[in-house]
This record gives C-alpha cells, structure tokens and sequence, in this order.
C-alpha cells in the first residue's frame, strides 16, 4: 500500500524512527515516560525493532525501580 510517497514499509521505518528519536531525545524521564515507553515497546517489537523494544523496556524498568 501507498502513503504518498512512501510504501507501507517505508512508512512504518520512518515513523518508528521519528518515535524512537523522540524517546531517545531530550524528554523528561518520569512515571509518564515509563508508560510510553511500556505501551510503545510491544509496537516496536511486533515490527521487528527487537533492540528498541528492549531498551524502552528497560528504561521504564529503571524508572520504576526508582534508578
């Protein structure tokens, strides 16, 4: 399928990139953050972005563990 310019899977790979540059920027690391991070990790992962999902796991982890 086409989104513009860009096929599904063009899309998707730009997107994610957008939403993990977002994650990985400069953004408050709170409880809110966690839950993103928690909620967005399955979405990462049902794409194939394995070491994204982890990380955001994990930094929710921290989070959560008070780190």
């Amino acid at each position: 399928e086409k989104f513009g310019e860009l096929d599904s899977a063009d899309y998707i790979e730009k997107y994610h990139s957008k939403a993990e540059a977002v994650l990985d920027g400069d953004v408050e690391r709170n409880g809110y953050y966690a839950y993103v991070c928690e909620k967005s990790a399955p979405t990462f992962e049902y794409y194939g972005w394995f070491m994204a999902a982890k990380t955001l796991r994990e930094r929710a982890a921290m989070i959560h563990d008070g780190a």
